[in-house]
């Protein structure tokens, strides 16, 4: 990737950033506008007419945020081997992990949020990015579904390449299967029970089902040279990207 597009895809972030924000300060609001500590750290009547808004779009932002990581780490396989690669996705991830995660452990501590014997599984599982929470912050049920990802993209390391291509499409699949049974099964049969269960949910595994076709579509944005390809590609997953929503 050029300078000017790792620019763009920057931008891309802070403003999906911006949109996670805004949701969840939107929901919070919408649920309890009389919390304390949400009163205590923003003052609720700015967001008033921002909350519904924000916390019907906001969501975007988690898609957003996936689709710009398999661009990018599509884009960053070649000429790396499989240490440069696990070092660089360590070092990108769990340092800025460890910073906020104390950072919301000082909120939780303060804000008599949990009691003081969950203090410390909270901060350990946030910290090591286990997979299944309760974490410090709600937030974090999208770091086990990012490092499964990255660890099915370490296959693609020294292969042939096309195998980028071949695991975007392979995604792409699994949430079109998963989504198609949640949307057109028969009310009350097993498969419509059990993602009508699962749907929603943050288990990293159950998520990874529902959200790897953003995965599959950043890859395929990388790995596709012309425009047309692109948009065929986008238009092929958009009755998934609603259904998905």
């Amino acid at each position: 990737m050029n300078k000017n597009h790792l620019i763009g895809l920057d931008i891309a972030r802070f403003c999906a950033a911006l949109f996670v924000m805004f949701y969840h300060l939107g929901a919070l609001y919408l649920v309890d506008p009389n919390k304390p500590f949400l009163m205590s750290i923003i003052d609720v009547s700015a967001i008033r007419q921002l909350a519904f808004a924000s916390a019907i779009y906001g969501w975007i932002g988690v898609q957003v945020f996936f689709v710009i990581s398999g661009m990018v780490i599509a884009a960053s396989l070649d000429g790396k081997t499989w240490q440069d690669y696990v070092r660089s996705r360590f070092l990108r991830l769990y340092p800025g992990v460890w910073v906020c995660t104390a950072i919301s452990m000082i909120c939780v501590v303060g804000s008599h949020q949990s009691e003081a014997s969950q203090w410390f599984p909270l901060w350990l599982r946030s910290s090591i990015i286990f997979p299944v929470g309760p974490w410090v912050d709600g937030a974090y049920w999208t770091l086990p579904v990012e490092i499964l990802f990255y660890g099915i993209m370490l296959t693609a390391i020294g292969r042939n390449r096309q195998i980028p291509a071949l695991i975007a499409v392979t995604l792409c699949l699994i949430s079109t299967i998963f989504w198609s049974v949640y949307s057109w099964a028969p009310q009350g049969g097993l498969f419509w029970r059990w993602t009508e269960k699962v749907a929603g949910t943050f288990r990293f595994d159950v998520a990874f089902l529902q959200y790897a076709i953003y995965f599959g579509i950043g890859i395929l944005l990388t790995h596709l040279k012309s425009l047309p390809k692109k948009f065929i590609a986008l238009t092929a997953c958009a009755p998934i990207f609603f259904y998905s929503n």
